[in-house]
């Protein structure tokens, strides 16, 4: 009592329930995103369905980022923060060999504008694994397409990661 629901508030708690895995999470989206055809509804209904902790949610945006271009880069951004999940880390640790070979192959200097993304948002530091920073240390010496912000944003990350391993030993 005393709370007003407003369109913002409701696609935070959706966003909650599909972040934990919650049954009827991808019905509450559905049903949602039919009520709030804004592009604010469209982007939270997206990231929604990639914050589910579900192997066909994961492999649906990883395919979508093959192209990103295809998708708003708001919406792009926004669902690359829901992608990894702690509650979750069986299903980041299926993704960690794609990841570096991909932080490998992509031209960087026609994607630049991706760093943030693969570096912030979908860098799996949340497993901080020794086995995950020795295998991105490596990668990150194979990467021979990397621009200058493309490397010091990997680097940033292994240090990150570096510093997570080392407090939880």
């Amino acid at each position: 009592e005393g709370i007003t629901l407003d369109q913002e508030r409701r696609w935070a708690a959706i966003l909650a329930l599909a972040r934990h895995g919650f049954a009827t999470a991808p019905e509450l989206i559905r049903l949602e995103a039919s009520k709030d055809p804004s592009d604010l509804g469209k982007r939270a209904a997206y990231s929604a369905r990639v914050a589910l902790p579900l192997p066909a949610a994961k492999q649906d945006f990883w395919r979508a980022l093959e192209h990103p271009e295809t998708l708003p880069p708001s919406t792009l951004r926004s669902a690359a923060s829901e992608f990894h999940q702690a509650n979750f880390p069986e299903l980041s640790r299926g993704y960690v060999k794609s990841y570096f070979g991909r932080l490998r192959s992509m031209e960087w200097k026609k994607s630049d504008h991706l760093v943030g993304i693969y570096f912030q948002q979908l860098f799996p530091g949340l497993l901080c694994e020794k086995t995950l920073l020795e295998e991105s240390e490596a990668e990150l010496r194979k990467a021979k397409r990397l621009t200058a912000l493309a490397r010091r944003s990997w680097l940033e990350r292994n240090d990150e990661l570096r510093r997570c391993v080392k407090v939880r030993k």
